[in-house]
């Protein structure tokens, strides 16, 4: 099962690569839409969205009813807000970056004593020696 939590898209802030700022709950984050481009997306709809991608474009009244069941799960809910997965029940962790090929959009980290590759798309302007949340391989958030 995939928790998906309704956004708002609030402006499309990368055209070539697809991100959009969106308001999840009063938090706004950078968010993958190439999933949902197709349907076509715009500032004012509404999208499920899991780590950091738009999973599928829903209309208003579905996410409000989806945020009303959400709610009534309490805290695997605000788990998810604050980057802790209901879904596979792993936490978001702090890494540090090496080095960025902006071109890829990837990035070399070092987390929990390892080298890794991470997907920065959704984090803006990501330089090495920067501190970023990253949680399935994507970083989801600057700390």
């Amino acid at each position: 099962m995939c928790l998906g939590i309704p956004g708002k898209i609030l402006d499309i802030v990368d055209e070539d690569n697809s991100i959009a700022k969106v308001d999840v709950s009063g938090v706004k984050r950078n968010v993958n839409v190439a999933l949902v481009r197709p349907e076509g997306i715009a500032p004012g709809d509404w999208v499920l969205i899991h780590v950091g991608f738009a999973m599928s474009k829903i209309d208003e009244d579905e996410a409000r009813e989806t945020m009303k069941a959400l709610a009534l799960m309490g805290e695997v809910y605000t788990d998810e807000l604050q980057e802790h997965c209901a879904t596979c029940s792993d936490e978001a962790l702090p890494a540090t970056v090496l080095c960025v090929d902006n071109q890829s959009g990837l990035a070399l980290v070092q987390m929990e004593g390892m080298t890794i590759e991470v997907d920065v798309t959704l984090v803006e302007a990501v330089l090495p020696g920067d501190a970023l949340l990253v949680h399935g391989g994507v970083a989801i958030s600057r700390l």
